[in-house]
């Protein structure tokens, strides 16, 4: 199985901009092969998605979750919440809750 390894610019330039170069590439290697993360990585990406600039990423963490075969709890970190916060989380990802 092939390894992948994306910097966070590529990662959210695939969750912003689908048709584009990165994301391509990126979606490419989650339909390919497994995609390598750290904990750096998670932190940064995290960071960046929770500046307010960038919304509505549910689909594109369903699909790490779903690739990294992570368990739901997960999405609490990638997503900038609380671990207590999960049943919200959860709920987000599940289409439960829309954007005010």
């Amino acid at each position: 199985m092939t390894h992948f390894v994306f910097d966070t610019n590529v990662i959210v330039s695939a969750l912003l901009f689908n048709d584009s170069g990165p994301g391509r590439a990126f979606f490419q290697a989650l339909n390919y092969g497994t995609i390598l993360i750290s904990r750096p990585l998670v932190k940064e990406l995290s960071e960046v998605l929770c500046r307010g600039r960038i919304t509505g990423p549910v689909k594109f963490i369903n699909q790490l979750l779903a690739t990294w075969h992570l368990p739901p709890e997960s999405a609490c970190a990638l997503l900038g919440f609380e671990p207590s916060r999960f049943a919200y989380v959860n709920d987000v990802l599940q289409g439960n809750v829309k954007d005010s």
